[in-house]
């Protein structure tokens, strides 16, 4: 069965939220995208911790590759 939808209405809250998305990522410096992604990396590397996830074998050997990444990162980035 079809749903009556009305797809102009969606259509143009798609263009709506396209803008925004544009404007948005127009605003954000490459430090702040950055800093963003590293924070989404540990927030999934919590949740896949706090899930058991298979994946993490060796999560000590994981943490300190994270570590040793995302230091220098964070300070080039937070010291500009």
């Amino acid at each position: 069965m079809v749903y009556p939808v009305r797809r102009d209405a969606l259509k143009a809250r798609a263009r709506i939220d396209d803008v925004d998305a544009l404007s948005r990522f127009n605003r954000e410096t490459p430090a702040e995208r950055v800093l963003l992604g590293l924070e989404l990396t540990e927030l999934a590397r919590a949740l896949a911790q706090a899930a058991r996830a298979p994946w993490l074998s060796n999560p000590v050997e994981l943490s300190e590759k994270a570590r040793r990444y995302t230091a220098p990162l964070r300070a080039v980035w937070t010291a500009k």
